[in-house]
């Protein structure tokens, strides 16, 4: 099937006439695989296709404050937060038993996860949030204004075993949100790893967990790394750099 997938996306390259790719890594993990040839395809400025829309996703401390309030969250608590779709590729199993690892020595963590369930991954997880006691572990269903409630998170979490870019990474480092991520393609153009966030190896729970204790204990750094992801957001991919790129 894999080699299926690989022979139709040669027959579609080669048949175009102009080829964006979402990101540095994946346009070289394209040439890896002989689905493109050196120099056919374009990477917008830093990547993704549209940038990000900074009224949108932006620091609102009010907001933030309201929000974290809402869901009973208290000032000491360190949120993780996963914004994205609920099924297996998302590595979410990965995720919860990082936090299985990590709570019982760090009781002020808290887990919030926010998507539209796929294949039956939601329902596990309201499952699994059953297990702690109430505001410990959140699961909201889909919403059409995200950021609403990603802005109450202190930091990202994506652990997809794939992914293309990442686009949330950048939404939330738009807000001032670090990132923990997979080092994977996609992920790793999002995130530069000690500096606006960090990598884990894929599907390493133990790794990810340590990661995790990191933004726990040494808050000085997880608002570094915030503060260094919003700029980098505003200098490389708000909407006007990308769609600048795309025009010119």
């Amino acid at each position: 099937i894999r080699k299926l997938f690989i022979f139709l996306d040669q027959i579609v390259a080669l048949l175009s006439t102009n080829i964006t790719v979402v990101s540095h890594s994946e346009r070289e993990f394209l040439i890896k695989e002989r689905i493109l040839s050196v120099g056919q395809a374009k990477v917008l400025g830093a990547g993704t296709i549209g940038g990000i829309d900074l009224n949108r996703f932006s620091k609102k401390q009010k907001q933030r404050q309201l929000q974290r309030s809402k869901l009973g969250y208290l000032d000491n608590d360190v949120v993780f937060a996963y914004l994205g779709r609920l099924n297996a590729d998302k590595g979410l199993s990965i995720l919860t038993d990082a936090f299985d690892i990590l709570f019982p020595n760090h009781p002020s963590s808290r887990l919030l996860i926010i998507g539209p369930d796929e294949d039956g991954t939601g329902k596990k997880l309201n499952d699994y949030s059953s297990q702690y006691s109430s505001g410990v572990v959140t699961v909201l269903s889909f919403m059409r204004n995200p950021e609403t409630s990603l802005i109450s998170a202190d930091v990202l979490i994506l652990p997809s075993f794939r992914e293309g870019f990442g686009l949330v990474i950048l939404e939330a480092a738009a807000m001032g949100i670090p990132a923990i991520g997979s080092n994977i393609y996609g992920i790793s153009d999002a995130i530069q790893d000690g500096q606006t966030g960090q990598l884990f190896t894929v599907g390493d729970s133990f790794d990810l967990s340590i990661k995790m204790k990191n933004m726990v204990t040494q808050d000085d750094t997880r608002t570094k790394q915030g503060f260094c992801a919003y700029q980098r957001v505003v200098h490389s991919f708000s909407q006007e750099n990308i769609l600048g790129c795309l025009l010119y």
